[in-house]
């Protein structure tokens, strides 16, 4: 009798908690028409819950949507029911995956609906078809990987825990661009939730003209729920050579001077990333980071091109290709994946690198650290990528428009506390601000991932009239209510 009665208090509590997990669901008036229409495996995370704050934290803090409740899908037919839901009951709604993004338009969304679509992950390959089926939540990390064990590659971000489709849509660069062009260049076919609530695939065969617009403006017009890349065969194995190189400051004009040269005669399979990074008490060092999957020749090349510049230290070694990301360039590519510090971020797209204009952005960052020491995990990253397969399509074959780019600098000011915010923006705005002067390009230019949106428009999305026209176009076709206004929205007029 004991043991019955344990087991009826046990029934109980579980009842109870039952009914509790309900309430969480439904008590809120934004989500309570929501729940029955949802898969069985879908939830609803309100600001109560304990799980609320992993969900909704950002990794560039400095630019934060209010968030009324989280959706986790649980499903791809859970996504167009949640925009219907979100219009009919006049919310705004927001789309959350791996939450890198960064842009001040974040900050104008307010009490939103945040639609989850991390658990849509699946990665299925084709081998002989050469083609790999990718959910809109998945991560960059978990792609690289499948295809890695598969004996494949497709262009694909530095940085495992960003999702793959979000880079995607801005353009989407990467170590592998001068074999295989920019992430959007290997997007075969996407399915799209709509604004009006539909999921229409999307290729060049089949709505064509927002295919255009998907690649390089596509958080514009829907939800992406699936995707389809070209995949390829993997080179060497699967093996990259990495170079870590550290140099004292008084040779930065040396170091980007090579950088000019290595630059002309760039290797397709060669990536080349300069930093500054801070260290206690005294100037920032500089930090080379040479990455090449082809590592028979790599070592030749890298001595040709640096060889003869004095460093402090060196280290060589072969890396998996699934590991690049995490060991290659110092480590810098997890920067991206820590969101329990604060921080703010600005980029600037260049054709060269004016080693003048380099020098004073050094000069800014040594004084912004000695000044803000809390600020010592900051750092200034020139990512020098290859460019031949970007640069062989045509600048009107998509949305992406600033393909004669062959250096993207990130500005990443990481700091503990959002007092510092004012004096971290004031940092960023001078140093892109001088950087913009000297970029090679007649007005501002930057990767639409990295804006942080007091560029403008046209530095993001190109200042051709046709170009921008044509986005109008698909916003008013596609999404004319601003549905899909949150991060660096497209006016419809």
């Amino acid at each position: 009798m004991k043991n019955y009665a344990s087991l009826l208090l046990l029934a109980g509590v579980v009842g109870v908690l039952s009914i509790l997990f309900r309430l969480n669901r439904t008590a809120d008036p934004l989500v309570a028409g929501l729940t029955s229409l949802l898969s069985p495996a879908a939830s609803i995370v309100l600001p109560s819950s304990p799980l609320f704050a992993n969900l909704t934290r950002r990794c560039v803090g400095a630019y934060n949507p209010e968030i009324a409740a989280v959706v986790r899908v649980g499903a791809e037919a859970d996504v167009p029911l949640i925009i219907s839901y979100a219009k009919q009951n006049g919310r705004t709604l927001f789309v959350g995956s791996s939450r890198h993004g960064w842009g001040a338009s974040l900050n104008d969304v307010r009490d939103a609906i945040m639609v989850d679509i991390t658990p849509l992950s699946a990665v299925v390959i084709d081998s002989a078809a050469n083609t790999v089926t990718v959910g809109g939540g998945v991560t960059i990390g978990r792609v690289v990987e499948a295809l890695h064990a598969a004996g494949k590659e497709t262009s694909a971000g530095g940085c495992d825990c960003v999702g793959f489709l979000g880079p995607t849509l801005g353009g989407g660069h990467g170590r592998l661009q001068g074999r295989y062009g920019l992430m959007a260049d290997n997007l075969v076919s996407v399915r799209l939730a709509t604004a009006s609530s539909e999921i229409v695939t999307v290729s060049n065969t089949s709505h064509a003209e927002l295919f255009w617009g998907l690649r390089g403006a596509g958080h514009n017009f829907g939800i992406v729920t699936e995707a389809v890349y070209r995949i390829h065969d993997q080179p060497n194995g699967g093996i990259d050579f990495s170079a870590d190189i550290t140099y004292e400051p008084e040779h930065l004009e040396d170091i980007f001077a090579a950088l000019n040269a290595f630059s002309l005669e760039q290797p397709v399979d060669t990536t080349v990333f300069a930093m500054f990074v801070p260290r206690p008490g005294i100037q920032p060092f500089i930090a080379l980071s040479f990455i090449s999957s082809s590592p028979a020749t790599a070592l030749e090349t890298l001595n040709r091109a640096f060889g003869h510049l004095p460093h402090t230290s060196r280290t060589e070694s072969l890396i998996p290709a699934d590991h690049t990301n995490r060991l290659g360039a110092f480590g810098v590519g997890t920067v991206s994946c820590t969101n329990t510090v604060r921080k703010n971020a600005y980029g600037v797209s260049l054709t060269h690198y004016h080693i003048p204009t380099v020098r004073g952005v050094f000069t800014l960052f040594a004084v912004f650290i000695a000044q803000n020491p809390e600020a010592h995990e900051s750092v200034v990253v020139f990512e020098s990528y290859p460019v031949q397969a970007v640069m062989a399509v045509p600048e009107a074959d998509t949305a992406y428009p600033h393909r004669e780019e062959k250096h993207l600098i990130l500005l990443l000011a990481v700091y503990p506390r959002a007092e510092l915010d004012g004096l971290v923006a004031q940092w960023l705005g001078s140093a892109s601000g001088i950087l913009h002067t000297e970029s090679g390009f007649e007005k501002p230019a930057v990767y639409l991932n990295y804006a942080h949106g007091g560029e403008g428009l046209g530095a993001s999305y190109g200042y051709e009239e046709w170009r921008m026209e044509k986005l109008k176009g698909l916003k008013r076709r596609w999404d004319p209510e601003g549905v899909f206004n949150a991060f660096h929205p497209i006016p419809s007029v």
